[in-house]
């Protein structure tokens, strides 16, 4: 859902209110693995969650960027272990239920996009040939073709996509500063969420 603030209020607070999109970085692992221990504590009877498992989820937690990600894949690793009428959550159960949390970032993350940064991700995913790393001045031209956008702005969204960890965004070394990107999603996952 996309609103426009500033039409939204009144013109006395519009001359002042110049909001600003903030960025918070990605939980560091010593934090993921405390919020997700106090999770387990207050919801799980001791002994249910091994802690070889629990680095495990720790870790899956850590690959996909996302909190979120972490505390669901525990209530699905959970239910996947009670409905084996097990008292130990197993890696199956976490490996299964992982095939389905780790995209939750994903959606949570697409919902969250302009309809403007919905259509370069788009361009992005049918960009992409697989895993390859795809130059950003590129895939500009290609966005141009779809998207009506200028360059700092197409740039702007890159390192808000990059801030997400939707893509990866690295400099390569050559002739002057190439930039090179690359999803951290399946193409065709991407283009399903985006609808």
């Amino acid at each position: 859902m996309d609103v426009d603030l500033s039409q939204a209020v009144d013109a006395r607070v519009s001359s002042v209110f110049r909001p600003s999109e903030v960025y918070f970085p990605p939980y560091s692992e010593d934090e993921v693995r405390e919020i997700v221990r106090e999770r387990v504590l207050q919801g799980l009877y001791p002994g249910c969650l091994p802690e070889e498992m629990f680095s495990l989820v720790v870790e899956q937690t850590q690959k996909s960027g996302d909190l979120r990600v972490g505390i669901d894949l525990l209530k699905r690793a959970t239910l996947n272990a009670e409905r084996r009428a097990s008292r130990v959550i197993e890696r199956d159960d976490i490996c299964q239920a992982y095939d389905v949390s780790k995209y939750l970032h994903l959606s949570f993350s697409v919902k969250s996009l302009k309809d403007e940064e919905k259509g370069v991700l788009r361009a992005l995913a049918n960009h992409s040939t697989g895993d390859s790393e795809m130059n950003a001045g590129e895939v500009f031209r290609a966005v141009k073709e779809t998207v009506p956008i200028g360059y700092t702005r197409y740039y702007e969204i890159i390192r808000k996509f990059d801030a997400m960890r939707l893509i990866n965004l690295h400099y390569r070394d050559g002739k002057g500063r190439t930039r090179v990107i690359s999803l951290r999603y399946d193409p065709a996952k991407i283009i399903n969420y985006l609808g």
